[in-house]
């Protein structure tokens, strides 16, 4: 739809019902959000080990949307236990050595290592370079360095490992503890190799961005992190420690740079200045996946114009 479509049975929804209404419609919209997902994770709970759930959804999730898929396959391909820098790369099809830069970083120590690691499994890659999307993705989010971050995560939480972690992390929000100290859980800044190299074969002008910064992290938290612990608490019967999960999920405060809702929140009205709660962000996320894409403009809760 337009930016602004005053055609539309949402136009100005914010003003016809006042700002108040219409918060605390988002608001209830943005916890079913939680509720579908926490659900989602639990279902898949009871089919694959929690560890493997998570490993998977992280990936999906460094993916962005138009690697998405490829990179869940990954997932699937490489069990989270053999999960390195060098055989993901490697079963990914993105090592030099496997793709039409064959000679980029030949004579870096890195570049070697990841290739003898690759070559020391005796697995057959998994993907090619043709499946991957890299046209009209900006390098920060260059498949490369998504798999980079996600073994750097991995490393990360090898001591109590990665659902462990995600588990203390959830906990952690219930506790009160600051939410920019766990956002920094999932960042990952660009260090070595990355720090000067957006791709084999391709230097960075001046300093790399993160090979996960601050947006994605929270993305991982708000949408999988949290919903996925309070999943495992119900399942474990922990139903109290659920509730108090998405309570602090819903505290969290609101992102400035959510592009996907923008459009929708010009159509109901809202200020372009205002920063809206997360927790009212997913509320509007919610009813952009289950009314709009579909023009179910009939069964929205925001259609406040269609008996007028």
């Amino acid at each position: 739809y337009p930016d602004v479509a005053p055609e539309l049975p949402c136009h100005e929804a914010g003003t016809i019902i006042g700002a108040a209404a219409l918060a605390a419609i988002l608001e209830d919209l943005g916890r079913r959000r939680f509720l579908a997902k926490s659900e989602a994770f639990q279902r898949a709970m009871a089919q694959d080990a929690v560890l493997d759930v998570a490993y998977r959804t992280i990936m999906e999730a460094l993916g962005y949307t138009r690697n998405r898929e490829t990179m869940r396959r990954l997932a699937c391909a490489v069990p989270v236990s053999q999960a390195s820098t060098g055989v993901l790369l490697g079963a990914a099809g993105l090592l030099p050595s496997q793709r039409s830069l064959r000679e980029a970083g030949q004579e870096d120590l890195f570049v070697k290592q990841l290739e003898a690691e690759w070559q020391g499994t005796g697995m057959a890659p998994a993907l090619a370079e043709d499946d991957w999307h890299c046209s009209r993705v900006r390098p920060a989010n260059f498949p490369v360095r998504r798999i980079a971050a996600m073994s750097v995560l991995l490393e990360r939480f090898t001591r109590g490992g990665l659902w462990k972690g995600i588990v203390e992390l959830a906990d952690g929000c219930i506790t009160g503890c600051n939410h920019h100290e766990l956002e920094k859980v999932f960042m990952v800044s660009a260090q070595g190799f990355w720090a000067t190299n957006l791709d084999f074969g391709l230097p960075a002008q001046g300093k790399a961005p993160a090979l996960c910064g601050s947006s994605r992290a929270t993305d991982i938290i708000i949408n999988i992190g949290l919903p996925a612990a309070a999943a495992w608490h119900r399942q474990n019967g922990h139903d109290p420690k659920a509730e108090r999960i998405l309570d602090a999920w819903a505290g969290w405060p609101g992102r400035s740079d959510y592009a996907a809702i923008e459009r929708l929140g010009k159509r109901l009205g809202l200020s372009a200045g205002k920063l809206l709660p997360s927790v009212q962000q997913q509320g509007l996320l919610y009813i952009r996946a289950v009314w709009c894409r579909r023009g179910d403009c009939r069964h929205c809760p925001l259609s406040v114009r269609r008996s007028q």
